[in-house]
């Protein structure tokens, strides 16, 4: 073992001890020798921490879970005077060094700087850079024997609900060290984490500390852009761009959070819109009013455009009068792309075969009790299960999509061209490999309607808007049958009722039968709130199809997502 790992496992060790003696009353935690061991870390140290000294991970993420209650910032400026007073009277390598004096910041509580640098730590730890070559074994599995964590309980030492409503407490009084360890918590382990930010109280604090974030980030972009051109009406440029993007360097972690939340891996289509439900056109505005400062839009975070893209859809007419140029552009490239099936199946399939989901009953591949990957179809190599009843369930599917046709379509896709080659191909490379290869355009429109629950050539009725210029103009359904998607279903099930509910959430038709066992001829539905269990089992439901019409009337059953009710 190289010296210099030698160190640092004696470092790891002390400061174990350390984290898990830690009290704010007697902090006996030298700041200065923290900040120097996590300024010694680079990527080789950060793998020998995940692999080799498991006990200090395991003791920090400890110690960043437990509640102190240190929301006050008094009480972290009262932390930090001790920790600083036991860095030169006591620490046995600081006390006897020369001490010119504390230099208590008046800007934050040095206590918040040395939590920021704990969070960071752990991410990295949890989630390395795309270029990284752990990075592609952890999103393979994310839970390894022999690195950390190795188990869901070594990530939430407090469980899930305790440990991720704590950094985000946090995430509202301090640096955006709690962001950082709660974004690379996502990759990790996206389910659990992701249910916990969407606890209403979560939810409203993150909300509350990311959207003010974006807007002073487009304060100091109008700043930097204006010293730049010396005026403040100028237009940006390439070269203005570089001077923007290193002002609003300290906020960089906010847009990543956002873009997680969009597609990070074991994203669900609906997952940003759930986040910002009731609040999207605030952090629509807060997005754009960054993004157009900038003369690339994604010169700053490359999938920053992606997310106020994502929000457009879900606004009002009024929020959506005039958008930005950027949002123009990709929605006229987005409907291009989405009238080619081939070119609609190329973006999409890759991040479908993505999953590390169960595609029977989307059960989680951490939640495997023998600490293995879900086996894949033993044809298709493309989609996994956790159990054979779940494959011989979605094999034989009713209704939908099911296995036993996909299955051979993506094994004609894949032998095509395979999905390693795929994922590093250009989109209109690997459709016209597709055409080449006579790929009939009905399997095409199969696959999308599997991946996406249509053909991909409808486009939503606000990018439609946009193109057309006739914003706020369309017409709206006047009954299920008019209803062309089922988000659309869900707008309108809205208006009848009067009553929003989260986005992907499912609609359930239950037919009310009159007295002589037969359904009404009558088209007009009413709503019910969310059945139990019991109560659905004496009715017969009807999951709704696109484009067909059902004669009422029908009791109309909404099943937020991630609900276990069938």
């Amino acid at each position: 073992m190289p010296s210099d790992f030698r160190r640092l496992d004696r470092q790891a060790r002390a400061f174990a001890a350390q984290f898990r003696a830690f009290t704010p009353a007697a902090p006996a935690l030298c700041l200065n020798c923290f900040y120097a061991f996590y300024g010694s870390l680079d990527s080789a140290a950060y793998d020998h921490l995940s692999t080799k000294c498991t006990d200090f991970l395991d003791a920090l993420m400890g110690f960043v879970a437990t509640d102190y209650a240190l929301n006050d910032r008094d009480r972290r400026m009262a932390v930090s005077v001790d920790m600083m007073l036991y860095q030169g009277r006591e620490c046995p390598k600081c006390s006897t060094a020369e001490v010119t004096g504390l230099g208590l910041s008046t800007q934050e509580p040095p206590f918040d700087t040395f939590f920021d640098f704990c969070c960071r730590t752990l991410a990295t730890c949890l989630a390395p850079p795309m270029n990284e070559s752990r990075h592609s074994k952890i999103q393979k599995k994310p839970f390894r024997r022999g690195s950390w964590p190795s188990t869901p309980e070594q990530l939430f030492p407090r469980g899930a609900e305790q440990t991720v409503g704590h950094l985000v407490q946090l995430s509202s009084v301090m640096y955006s060290g709690p962001i950082v360890l709660l974004t690379a918590m996502l990759l990790r382990y996206r389910k659990p984490v992701f249910e916990q930010i969407l606890h209403p109280r979560h939810n409203y604090l993150l909300l509350r500390r990311v959207e003010p974030a974006l807007a002073e980030a487009a304060r100091v972009a109008a700043d930097a852009l204006a010293a730049f051109h010396g005026n403040a009406s100028s237009r940006p440029t390439s070269a203005s761009d570089r001077v923007v993007v290193k002002a609003i360097a300290r906020f960089d972690d906010f847009p990543r959070l956002l873009h997680v939340i969009l597609s990070g891996v074991d994203h669900e289509g609906h997952d940003l819109d759930r986040f910002a439900f009731r609040y999207e056109a605030r952090l629509y505005r807060a997005v754009v009013s960054v993004v157009e400062k900038l003369h690339n839009p994604g010169a700053w975070e490359v999938n920053l455009p992606n997310v106020a893209i994502s929000l457009y859809s879900s606004l009002e007419a009024a929020d959506r009068l005039d958008p930005p140029k950027f949002i123009e552009t990709a929605v006229m490239k987005g409907k291009k792309r989405a009238e080619d099936p081939y070119l609609n199946v190329a973006r999409h399939l890759p991040l479908t075969l993505a999953r590390r989901a169960c595609f029977g009953c989307g059960k989680q591949v951490h939640e495997n009790l023998n600490g293995k990957a879900f086996s894949k179809c033993g044809r298709c190599k493309a989609v996994q299960y956790c159990s054979k009843e779940c494959q011989r369930n979605d094999w034989n599917l009713k209704h939908g999509q099911p296995h036993k046709i996909i299955c051979d379509i993506l094994s004609e896709v894949l032998t095509i061209m395979p999905l390693e080659t795929m994922v590093k191909s250009r989109l209109g490379d690997v459709a016209r490999a597709w055409r080449a290869a006579n790929f009939p355009p009905e399997r095409v429109r199969r696959l999308s309607q599997w991946m996406l629950g249509h053909d991909g050539g409808h486009v939503p009725t606000a990018y439609a808007e946009l193109l057309n210029q006739s914003i706020g103009t369309t017409p709206l359904p006047h009954s299920l049958s008019e209803c062309k998607t089922k988000d659309e279903m869900l707008r309108f099930i809205e208006r009848q009722s009067g009553t929003r509910y989260p986005p992907g959430s499912r609609v359930v038709l239950v037919p009310v039968r009159n007295s002589r066992g037969r359904e009404s001829e009558e088209d007009n539905p009413s709503v019910i709130p969310l059945w139990t269990e019991e109560e659905s089992q004496a009715y017969e439901e009807i999951e709704p199809e696109e484009g067909k019409h059902y004669p009422g009337p029908y009791l109309v059953k909404i099943i937020p997502p991630g609900s276990t009710t069938p």
